[in-house]
């Protein structure tokens, strides 16, 4: 194995009942999310897309993200979607993002159909997406889930 090559060893697993062949090690994007979300780290424009570049350089294939995780979705799009054929994503739906004060924000969930859909459609603009390979309910209760908040949105996500 050479340096710049650390791809060849990856090793690769399916994805569930998917069908999808993701690298066993998958990339959480929560940490190119910056300051105003749970006191994340700072991280520059140039910082985030040498890391999620970085990511794909790698052989890592499985980026996982989440529309309350600061600018990280924003900066998937911006720096990763030309290369959107290299790689499995997954986010999350159900949260809000409600302005706390001058340096964070709050992220309280809200489970309606408006919500999810809204969340889904704001995702996939910020990640200039027309599709998400996964999405994941972020932290709903059991009875919410019983209760049916789980909507399969037919051709924009491939699972749920």
């Amino acid at each position: 194995m050479t340096q710049g090559h650390i791809h060849d060893s990856l090793p690769m697993s399916t994805f569930g009942r998917t069908g999808l062949q993701v690298t066993k090690l998958g990339y959480g994007a929560m940490e190119v999310r910056g300051t105003r979300i749970w006191g994340g780290r700072p991280v520059t424009d140039e910082e985030a897309g040498a890391i999620l570049n970085s990511v794909l350089d790698a052989g890592i294939n499985f980026i996982d993200t989440a529309n309350d995780y600061g600018r990280s979705e924003e900066y998937i799009g911006r720096f990763l979607s030309h290369r959107r054929a290299e790689f499995t994503l997954a986010t999350k739906c159900g949260c809000t993002i409600v302005r706390k004060d001058d340096t964070s924000d709050e992220t309280p969930h809200v489970w309606t159909r408006e919500n999810l859909f809204r969340g889904l459609h704001e995702s996939l603009e910020r990640m200039k997406t027309d599709h998400v390979d996964l999405m994941q309910l972020h932290n709903p209760s059991v009875e919410q889930c019983e209760q049916g908040i789980a909507l399969c949105i037919v051709g924009i996500m491939h699972y749920l």
